[in-house]
C-alpha cells in the first residue's frame, strides 16, 4: 500500500487541531493546578513541561511534514 502524497484539507486541519487540543489541555491543567492551593507544587511544572514538549514535537512534525 502506498502512502498518499498529499493529505486532504480535512485531514490536515484535523491533525493541526489535535496538536492544539493536546497543548491546550496541558496548559489548562497547569494553570488550573497552579491556582489550586492544595495541589502539589510539582504538578503545574510537570504539565507546563509536558506542554512545552508537545509544542516542540508539533513544531518538528510540522517542519518535517510540510517541508518543500
Amino acid at each position: 500500500m502506498t502512502r498518499p502524497t498529499a493529505a486532504s484539507a480535512d485531514v490536515r486541519r484535523g491533525r493541526v487541531w489535535t496538536w492544539i487540543a493536546l497543548v491546550m489541555t496541558s496548559v489548562g491543567v497547569a494553570v488550573g493546578s497552579s491556582l489550586d492551593p492544595d495541589a502539589h507544587p510539582a504538578v503545574p511544572g510537570f504539565f507546563a513541561a509536558a506542554a512545552a514538549l508537545q509544542m516542540m514535537l508539533a513544531g518538528y512534525w510540522w517542519r518535517s511534514r510540510y517541508r518543500r
